[in-house]
Order: C-alpha cells, then sequence, then structure tokens
C-alpha cells in the first residue's frame, strides 16, 4: 500500500480535475479548495447542481456536463449526495475519487452499496 503523500501526489498530477460540491453563495471548504487546487494542479473544474460560474470559471451542474470530462474528483458533498457523485464516477470511468476527510466515514457506508 502507498503512503498518503504519493496517493496525493498521483492525484494532483491529474490532468483535469473535479471539485464537486463548490457553493455558488458563498465560501465553503470546496470553494477554497478550488481555488488552491486551480493554482497548482493542471486542470480543475467547478461542479454545483446549479451550474454558474465560480471565480469567472464555468460551474457544471454534473461530471457528465464536464466537455472532455475528467481524471478524478474531490467530492466536498453531503453523504447522499455523495453517493450519487461516486455512481457518476463509476459511469463515467473515473477511478481517481477524493473523498474529502470529514465525508469520509459518514460517505463510506453510502458508497459501499455503489461498488
Amino acid at each position: 500500500m502507498q503512503p498518503i503523500n504519493l496517493k496525493a501526489d498521483r492525484f494532483l498530477a491529474l490532468e483535469r480535475i473535479a471539485v464537486a460540491g463548490v457553493s455558488m453563495t458563498g465560501e465553503s471548504p470546496a470553494n477554497l479548495i478550488y481555488r488552491k487546487m486551480n493554482k497548482s494542479c493542471k486542470t480543475v473544474i467547478p461542479v454545483n447542481p446549479k451550474g454558474g460560474t465560480l471565480d469567472g470559471d464555468p460551474c457544471y451542474a454534473d461530471l457528465k456536463s464536464i466537455p472532455g470530462g475528467v481524471n478524478g474528483v474531490v467530492i466536498l458533498t453531503r453523504p447522499e449526495t455523495t453517493e450519487m457523485i461516486v455512481k457518476q464516477c463509476a459511469e463515467s470511468g473515473i477511478g481517481m475519487v477524493w473523498i474529502h476527510k470529514s465525508l469520509v466515514f459518514l460517505a463510506a457506508a453510502v458508497c459501499l452499496k455503489v461498488l
């Protein structure tokens, strides 16, 4: 098993990463992660069911709406939404998913049904 820092490096080296759970109405942990990753990663794409824009970048309603798709997804959503996003990842062939630590335990039981 790889150490966590190697897994993180591998994930962050992906060409296109979506951040699911950004907020259109204010600051959120997902917005902070999006902005940080947008400075250091290749292509970072915000995802929010309402769509719109975030910091001038197009925000997509779901993973299937992103032109060209993505290689990985950071998920910062409620457990019931996390389940839906994990299903979208599986259906789209996205094999790299990072679920934010504070949500892992709540979402793990829900996501096990998907896998």
